[in-house]
């Protein structure tokens, strides 16, 4: 969603969120706001790759039961996400990138998580962060409307 695009990169530019990579392509002295507004848009018309970097695919049926308790509620059963809550789409999203941003929201090292994410990825153990990032990773991926 392009929201969620727009939030995330100003939140890394703002320091809020922390991503090395990205910061010198956004950065104050290299983007306008408009630019990062254009950037986004642009992203949201680029397709998902099919079998985008899936996971070991060894507890999917845990992982998809994790995923319908605590997780489809806010980002849809699909994993479309919700535009105007700032709940990004998950379908489509590699399995390394979703544990890593599930690790570290649990960890609070994601400055920018919502809390109410905080809470639920809290007391989730790491093979409940595996197989629920694997069961997201083989979510056919959902555009919902913007």
């Amino acid at each position: 969603h392009i929201t969620v695009l727009i939030k995330q990169m100003t939140d890394v530019r703002a320091g809020r969120r922390k991503n090395e990579k990205m910061l010198p392509f956004i950065d104050k002295h290299v983007t306008s706001p408009q630019d990062i507004a254009d950037v986004a848009a642009y992203l949201t018309q680029l397709p998902s790759p099919p079998g985008n970097g899936q996971g070991p695919g060894t507890d999917l049926a845990r992982g998809e039961g994790i995923y319908a308790a605590q997780c489809a509620s806010c980002h849809g059963a699909g994993g479309e996400g919700d535009a105007p809550k700032f709940y990004p789409r998950l379908s489509g999203q590699h399995y390394k990138y979703m544990l890593r941003e599930m690790v570290d929201i649990r960890e609070g090292t994601r400055a920018n998580a919502n809390p109410r994410m905080v809470e639920v990825v809290k007391p989730l153990t790491m093979s409940d962060l595996e197989a629920t990032a694997d069961y997201i990773s083989r979510m056919s991926v959902v555009r919902a409307k913007p």
